[in-house]
């Protein structure tokens, strides 16, 4: 993926091309989540950036720790975005196969919650009529 523009905080600009922006856009699921909630926010997340300073550091002490924080952040997540996609691969599929499959799921599982449940209340009326036989 390209990278994105950087955001200008006044003193200073970070740049928000991190790894796991990039990996996470990879899943059609995060992509459209990410093109539908963006444009309403972005406003209050430039805003909150804008407000990130820190007096007692340098600007360059700032940015050390910041780009040293970010960049272990960046790695853990990348980290944990591959162990959640390993661990569940559907999360690849595009939303509306998603949301189909996750219908379907639903449906066969509540389908046996209704069989079971019919089965206990079977078992229930043999149990009472034979518990009658046997007095």
């Amino acid at each position: 993926m390209a990278p994105r523009e950087p955001i200008s905080l006044g003193y200073s600009t970070i740049s928000h091309s991190f790894k796991v922006t990039d990996k996470a856009l990879t899943h059609p699921v995060v992509s459209d989540a990410v093109s539908k909630f963006t444009p309403p926010i972005a406003p209050y997340l430039e805003e909150g950036m804008g407000t990130i300073t820190e007096e007692s550091m340098s600007d360059s002490e700032v940015e050390y720790e910041v780009e040293s924080c970010v960049t272990n952040l960046d790695s853990l997540a990348c980290n944990g975005l591959d162990q959640l996609t390993y661990t569940l691969p559907t999360w690849r599929s595009t939303t509306p196969d998603l949301v189909e499959t996750t219908e379907e799921t639903v449906s066969y599982y509540e389908g046996l919650s209704e069989e079971y449940l019919a089965l206990v209340e079977t078992t229930k009326e043999t149990a009472n009529n034979y518990g009658g036989l046997l007095e």
